[in-house]
Order: C-alpha cells, then sequence, then structure tokens
C-alpha cells in the first residue's frame, strides 16, 4: 500500500472519529522530513535510486505509525512514537 493511501486512510479515520486532521509530530514523521530535505543534497551521487528507496521506506513506517495511533484512539499531537508516547 503506497503512503499516500495511508494517509487518506490515516485522514479517513480521523475525521469518521470526528478528530483532527493535523498529523503528530512523531520521531518517524520528523525523519521522513529530514530524508525527503536531504535528498536534492544527494541527486548526484550513484546511490540516490537507492536513497529514494530509503526516503520513502521511513515515510511509509510514518504513514503506518500515524494509522494505528490514530486507530488506538485519541492522538496527542506532540507524542514522539506510537512505542514512546509522552509521559504526563
Amino acid at each position: 500500500m503506497g503512503v499516500a493511501a495511508l494517509r487518506m486512510l490515516s485522514a479517513i479515520v480521523a475525521a469518521a472519529k470526528r478528530r483532527p486532521l493535523a498529523p503528530p509530530h512523531t520521531l518517524l514523521n520528523k525523519a521522513t522530513g529530514l530524508a525527503v530535505f536531504a535528498l536534492p543534497f544527494c541527486f548526484r551521487m550513484a546511490c540516490f535510486p537507492s536513497l529514494c528507496g530509503a526516503a520513502c521506506d521511513v515515510a511509509g513506517l510514518a504513514a503506518a505509525e500515524e494509522l494505528l495511533m490514530r486507530l488506538r484512539g485519541p492522538v496527542d499531537p506532540d507524542a514522539r512514537s506510537l512505542f514512546r508516547p509522552n509521559r504526563p
């Protein structure tokens, strides 16, 4: 399943539960942003296609994590991860 499909499914789940559609600021979402930001700087490298694949893998994991967080219940927008929630 593609990253966009996972993101759309997560938005549909959030809308169905009447929750905010804003994505949580998890560590994987931040890693996705860093990976996508770094891609243009690696354009001339021979391993660029592999780096693109790695960035897509990280984005897929982040989208899956967000979907699982939304299925579990209310999502804290500042949650660090599905496995390491913020402590009060």
